[in-house]
C-alpha cells in the first residue's frame, strides 16, 4: 500500500524558517501586546492565499468589533470563527483570508 504525501507550496516550507529566524527574535523584544498583534499582522500577508468573492464588513457585537465575511450567493447558515493567539498575536485581519475560504466553502 502506497500512502500519497501531498507536496508543499512556497508558503509551507518557507514560514517555518521565517519564523523560526525572524518572527520569533522580534517578537522575544518587542515591548507590548498591541505591538505584536501589528507586527503579526502586519507578516501574515507574506503567506496567506487570498480569496476574493468575499464581501468584508466591519461590525460591533455586544461592544466587540467583529469582521463579517459573506460570500457570494451565501445561504442562511452562520459561521463563527474564533481564532487563537493566545491573546498574544492574530486578529479579524490577520485570519481574514484563511476564514474566508472556509465561508466561501461552506457558503455561509
Amino acid at each position: 500500500m502506497t500512502s500519497h504525501t501531498p507536496t508543499k507550496g512556497w508558503g509551507d516550507r518557507i514560514w517555518p524558517l521565517y519564523a523560526r529566524y525572524d518572527q520569533r527574535p522580534v517578537l522575544a523584544f518587542t515591548p507590548s501586546q498591541s505591538m505584536l498583534r501589528l507586527i503579526f499582522d502586519g507578516t501574515v500577508f507574506l503567506t496567506e492565499k487570498r480569496c476574493f468573492g468575499v464581501e468584508r464588513t466591519w461590525v460591533e457585537l455586544d461592544g466587540v468589533r467583529a469582521l463579517r465575511l459573506t460570500p457570494a450567493g451565501a445561504g442562511p447558515g452562520r459561521l463563527l470563527y474564533l481564532h487563537g493567539g493566545g491573546f498574544t498575536i492574530g486578529s479579524a485581519r490577520s485570519h481574514q483570508h484563511m476564514v474566508a475560504h472556509i465561508a466561501r466553502a461552506a457558503q455561509c
